[in-house]
């Protein structure tokens, strides 16, 4: 009786494992993402007569607080032209030196920023004085394809559990890459 569980579980597992990779290979074209229609730009905020920035529509706020200790601090817009999840490993600014492009300040993210067309992504950096300068955002992009079925499968594997293929299960999806996106130059 256990030799033939065991024979049903391994045929079901090989017979899944095929269904997933022919499936992920087929429909892999049709998913692809390209990552040059994302942009940065630096939004100049208009005060209130109460000196606080008014508050503006269809903006997803930044989650990381505002640094209180920096007098200079400039707002940026992520878009994206399509709907798409990135995980944001940090945001900063380079300054430029006579070396080529250096660290000024970087705030770790560790988050998930999910982007829609029309509905940009809101962050806050800290500015040097004085300096040649330009904000970052480091980020990874979501799995598609063979890639996605590919760790999803090696998660199941090593959980014995083949229930759960949204992803959410491992972590809520799944994100690779260093990618690096980069403002226009500013100097003040």
């Amino acid at each position: 009786m256990k030799t033939m569980s065991r024979r049903w579980f391994t045929i079901s597992s090989v017979v899944v494992i095929g269904i997933v990779v022919a499936t992920a290979f087929l429909g892999s074209g049709s998913q692809s993402q390209t990552l040059n229609d994302l942009c940065i730009d630096r939004v100049h905020e208009t005060r209130g007569p109460s000196g606080l920035a008014a508050p503006q529509a269809d903006v997803v706020p930044d989650n990381y607080p505002r640094s209180w200790f920096s007098l200079h601090t400039a707002t940026f817009h992520m878009t994206y032209t399509q709907v798409a999840a990135i995980f944001v490993l940090s945001t900063g600014v380079q300054i430029h030196t006579d070396s080529g492009w250096k660290p000024f300040s970087e705030q770790p993210r560790n988050e998930i920023w999910r982007l829609k067309p029309g509905c940009p992504q809101e962050f806050f950096v800290d500015t040097p004085q004085r300096e040649n300068w330009r904000a970052y955002v480091r980020f990874g992009r979501e799995m598609r394809g063979p890639q996605l079925w590919y760790w999803q499968s090696r998660g199941a594997w090593q959980d014995r559990s083949f229930s759960n293929w949204t992803g959410k299960a491992w972590g809520g999806g799944r994100f690779t890459g260093a990618n690096e996106l980069f403002s226009e130059e500013f100097s003040e």
